[in-house]
């Protein structure tokens, strides 16, 4: 590694303790994304909380968390979608049942003949 590219790797891993997003660390530092993920990989290994913030998506799951957006799901909820774990706040019960249409899954709830 040349001195240049491990004064990168020293601005990347800060900025990602800092949590700051993969796209501000790229127009910053002038690095392409894998080598954010690359970084980001090594820092959350190094790291005991490992579940921050700061983890870099991948593109599967950048996609499916966008589709959540799109689709108006409450912020925690999206959260829950991928990966970032909260136990002290609960998710809108509107939301799972909404979820559990959408991906096709039986409700929870036993239908009652009511309709919502």
């Amino acid at each position: 590694m040349t001195a240049k590219n491990a004064d990168k790797h020293a601005q990347i891993e800060n900025m990602l303790n800092h949590s700051t997003p993969w796209d501000v660390i790229q127009k910053k530092v002038g690095c392409g994304k894998s080598m954010i993920r690359r970084i980001s990989r090594k820092t959350k290994m190094q790291s005991k909380n490992s579940a921050g913030r700061h983890r870099l998506l991948t593109p599967r799951e950048e996609t499916k968390a966008a589709r959540d957006i799109r689709l108006g799901l409450s912020k925690s909820a999206a959260d829950a979608s991928f990966g970032v774990k909260k136990p002290d706040r609960s998710v809108n019960p509107k939301t799972i049942t909404r979820t559990f249409k959408r991906k096709g899954l039986k409700s929870a709830k036993k239908k009652d003949g009511t309709s919502t």
